[in-house]
């Protein structure tokens, strides 16, 4: 007999995710298919939508290949940020610029400049790998290849695109564009036509529980399932991520993500009054529903700066983590600062460093890997201090971890104690992906919606208190690290 489940798709910078969920909210399947990532660096970062594919249809066979399911609708989920500009065919007319691209850098400070009339309703001050910014340094840089474009695509659109045919986005992925306009809660026309970007390339924007058509039936054939189950239009990562961790979706709730970059999220009360512009570093943006808000601090990288120090010694993450974890913390060790944009002029602006400091002659493989772990939560600790410089934030004292970095409990620990907060982690092998799934409950017909789903749903999570000596030890090398960051390396994220 078959089992009727959700099927939710995660399509990540480094790997595609694939979840399957039961009427009772178990995962009773999923499939996993990593990428190499795009190149650091003056290099562009780009995808390949070929690679993607495959992805998708690697990691929904391994969850089919689990048992005998019968899939009743499917959610989808996706890196934030980037472009996949495809003409009026749905075909690519370039590879997708994906949101650690920092090629319009030199862009930003005239961007800022046309940005400001509008503050009031972007909000968000523009980053390189923003929409807006790409779509501005296409039209510089390649505008022969803009020309051809019919629609700029988010990640997960372009997957909806080639599952269903249908061409839409959620709240969630265009707030993160640069383009929106939070007062009206629609694409930013009088921003567009300052920059100058063509407004038409922008899709139409559907709610995230939304049907966004029938499975196609050459798609259905390449991944193993039925011709026209229906696909919803699903939400960005961060967001699905909220919706999938069994976190409670209550104001004030935090999310911790360490996947390829790191994110710290809290959820905010229903606007009673105009939003507030957040403060450097921190974002202002619509999730989980589509009429609901969160600010996000980001860093650029953490599992991009870990597996670059992985494949340095070609260690597994296990051995990574087992090495790391085997050298005890200490004030005077060497400390890491995490692949980040430097802030010279361009085209040194554009170039993501990282560096070790304090390395001694004594010091070995373990004390590096170590520093390169503590780092990379260092930078989420700056990151929580820049959250809660915004006016709208509360004060919290503790969040929920997800992604790809945080299933190990040394990991977990260390978060607690560097965050100085408890650590309360879900049973799953992807949030974002069974915050797809869920996604797709409304279209099965199982929920109202997927907040719904979500709270319905929601298991025990695990916790994990800090370590009130750890803690004391981690301040300190903290002090040295943020001494690090406010000098001329330039800012971990």
């Amino acid at each position: 007999m078959s089992i009727p489940v959700l099927l939710g798709i995660d399509l990540g910078t480094s790997a595609t995710k694939v979840c399957a969920v039961d009427a009772n909210g178990n995962e009773v399947a999923h499939g996993a298919c990593a990428y190499q990532p795009a190149e650091e660096g003056p290099a562009p970062a780009e995808a390949d939508t070929h690679t993607w594919w495959k992805g998708v249809r690697e990691a929904t066979g391994q969850a089919l290949r689990a048992g005998n399911l019968a899939v009743q609708a499917v959610g989808l989920s996706g890196q934030m940020h980037g472009v996949v500009a495809v003409d009026a065919e749905g075909s690519c007319v370039r590879r997708p610029i994906i949101w650690s691209d920092t090629r319009a850098m030199p862009c930003i400070p005239h961007l800022a400049r046309i940005e400001i009339p509008f503050r009031a309703s972007i909000l968000n001050k523009l980053g390189p790998g923003f929409a807006a910014a790409i779509l501005y340094w296409l039209s510089q840089a390649e505008p022969a290849t803009l020309a051809r474009a019919r629609w700029a695509l988010q990640p997960k659109d372009w997957l909806g695109l080639r599952l269903t045919g249908g061409i839409a986005t959620d709240a969630s992925d265009a707030s993160a564009t640069g383009l929106w306009d939070f007062q009206h809660a629609a694409w930013h026309r009088e921003f567009c036509d300052a920059i100058p970007i063509d407004y038409r390339l922008l899709p139409p924007v559907l709610g995230g529980d939304q049907v966004r058509g029938g499975l196609r039936e050459e798609a259905a054939l390449d991944l193993g399932l039925c011709a026209g189950i229906p696909v919803v239009l699903g939400r960005a990562d961060t967001v699905a991520s909220h919706l999938g961790s069994n976190s409670s979706l209550a104001a004030g709730h935090v999310i911790l993500t360490l996947g390829t970059g790191g994110q710290l999220c809290q959820l905010l009360a229903p606007a009673s009054a105009q939003p507030a512009e957040p403060p450097e570093g921190v974002m202002y943006l619509v999730g989980p529903g589509d009429h609901d808000h969160y600010i996000m601090a980001p860093t650029y990288s953490a599992g991009t700066s870990l597996d670059w120090a992985r494949r340095l010694w070609s260690l597994s993450w296990e051995q990574l983590f087992t090495t790391a974890f085997s050298v005890p913390a200490t004030v005077d060790g060497p400390l890491f600062t995490p692949f980040a944009p430097g802030q010279g002029p361009a085209p040194v602006a554009a170039t993501p460093t990282a560096s070790w400091h304090d390395v001694r002659q004594g010091n070995h493989q373990g004390d590096l890997l170590r520093a390169a772990l503590e780092g990379c939560i260092y930078a989420l600790r700056m990151a929580k201090e820049r959250l809660l410089e915004h006016r709208q934030a509360s004060p919290f004292t503790s969040c929920t971890l997800v992604g790809g970095s945080a299933r190990d409990d040394r990991v977990k620990q260390l978060a607690a104690d560097v965050l100085g907060i408890s650590i309360r982690s879900p049973e799953f092998h992807n949030a974002s992906a069974r915050g797809a799934a869920l996604s797709a409950g409304v279209a099965a017909g199982w929920f109202s919606s997927a907040r719904a789903a979500s709270q319905h749903l929601a298991r025990p999570l695990s916790t994990i208190e800090p370590d009130p000596m750890a803690q004391i030890v981690h301040s300190r090398r903290f002090e040295r690290f943020s001494a690090i960051i406010g000098g001329p390396h330039g800012g971990a994220g």
